[in-house]
């Protein structure tokens, strides 16, 4: 292995570690809180909306962060990040922003 591609394989994983650990938590976050709130939206009382969407929430942290160790690429990673985020986003804006 050349020092070239020992630093390449070296930064894929960095970034690798860096992506599938705060990008799957923040992901994560996410859709707990969009989870929380639309509970809340169909009728659940906030007390247990939030309370199911906690107990929900280190599944759904563990499925982000085993499909970000899975990607093959970083480029991929941050993708499939992307695509898992910007849904959940938009979701969150029309929860949040709409009367209840």
């Amino acid at each position: 292995m050349t020092r070239r591609s020992s630093v390449a394989a070296t930064s894929s994983v960095t970034v690798r570690v860096i992506a599938g650990t705060l990008g799957a938590f923040a992901t994560g976050a996410l859709a707990t809180t969009v989870l929380s709130l639309g509970l809340a939206r169909v009728g659940v009382s906030r007390a247990d909306a939030v309370t199911i969407a906690l107990l929900a929430g280190p599944a759904i942290l563990a499925l982000m962060s085993l499909a970000a160790f899975h990607s093959r690429s970083p480029t991929q990673l941050l993708g499939w990040l992307a695509a898992a985020a910007t849904p959940l986003s938009i979701a969150y804006v029309l929860l949040r922003s709409s009367p209840s």
